[in-house]
């Protein structure tokens, strides 16, 4: 895959726009351009320097495929998530599993153009004071391994407790009870255009992967 550097030109939402998403303060894709903002596209900059994405990408940017299933342990507690089709996404914490349609990005979005969901209302049954999530999956394309760390250090300070592998696969996972909203992010880590061999502080022990779709997920609450 021909990887070239890209100047950060996504639409100038941006990280305005990371810090509401981040809160699950999103009613609307923001995919959408708004006015320029000085502050935030010093923001954006900030998020994007360290990266350089394909010139030559498949739509959408996804780590899952239907019947995989990525499973983590992180300092918040436990996660799951079982991809099935068409975006679909289950997720199970605190003993119960929940399922959201994730919305491909249309256009790229911090660098990144996976697919996402906003959390509007309080679509889902409570499990422990949770009826929201806020989600996200996607390809993070880094020039270097210290932009990638970078960028994870900075999910770390938002209050996502953040686990990866060696070859990038990445869970951030984190909870807003005030909110009553769960915040789960996959994304596969890229190095260069390709998987990082060793990313240090990785924890492969803390995360597995399996694939089967040997039984259907059943549909929850």
């Amino acid at each position: 895959m021909k990887v070239v550097p890209v100047k950060a030109t996504v639409p100038l939402t941006v990280l305005g726009s990371a810090l509401l998403f981040a809160a699950g303060c999103f009613t609307h894709q923001p995919d959408r351009e708004s006015p320029h903002d000085p502050y935030i596209a010093h923001q954006e900059w900030e998020e994007t320097n360290g990266m350089s994405w394909p010139s030559d990408h498949t739509w959408p940017e996804m780590v899952m495929t239907p019947g995989m299933v990525i499973s983590a342990q992180t300092p918040q507690g436990d996660i799951t998530i079982r991809a099935a089709k068409d975006y679909e996404r289950f997720y199970t914490w605190d003993g119960a599993t929940r399922a959201a349609k994730l919305w491909p990005r249309i256009t790229r979005w911090l660098g990144h153009m996976g697919a996402y969901y906003p959390g509007p209302g309080n679509h889902w049954k409570t499990n422990h004071g949770i009826t929201r999530g806020v989600l996200e999956e996607g390809i993070l394309w880094f020039k270097t391994t210290d932009d990638a760390l970078r960028w994870i250090n900075r999910r770390s300070s938002m209050g996502l407790a953040c686990v990866f592998t060696d070859d990038g696969l990445l869970v951030t996972f984190g909870r807003v009870p005030e909110r009553k909203q769960l915040n789960v992010e996959v994304w596969q880590v890229m190095v260069g255009g390709e998987k990082p061999h060793r990313l240090p502080g990785s924890q492969n022990n803390l995360i597995s992967v399996t694939n089967t779709n040997e039984n259907p997920v059943p549909t929850p609450p």
